[in-house]
């Protein structure tokens, strides 16, 4: 599951982002180990940039992703940053 941002950048793009609503820095987090999501943010990537070039498949760009980051430290405390959910920002298609 993941929450989507919409952002219009200066020069008028539509861009989205979309960011995963578990965190695995939380403390008690119970949902997918560090691996599979890595392992799937990778292949996601994957299928975008497949996909991109192909004239016939409407496709949005990926513009940045990034692979959550699990800290070595205690995680008994609430993480004060995003960096432990997965992150993908794509230019939306052309209408």
């Amino acid at each position: 599951m993941a929450s989507g941002f919409h952002l219009k950048t200066s020069d008028k793009r539509d861009l989205f982002a979309r960011l995963a609503r578990g965190h695995v820095n939380m403390p008690g987090f119970d949902g997918f180990s560090i691996e599979i999501q890595a392992s799937e943010a990778h292949f996601e990537t994957a299928v975008y940039n497949l996909l991109q070039p192909e004239p016939l498949i409407r496709c949005s760009r990926l513009l940045y992703s990034r692979v959550p980051v699990q800290h070595l430290v205690s995680n008994l405390t609430i993480p004060q940053d995003l960096s432990g959910r997965r992150l993908f920002v794509l230019r939306s298609l052309k209408r």
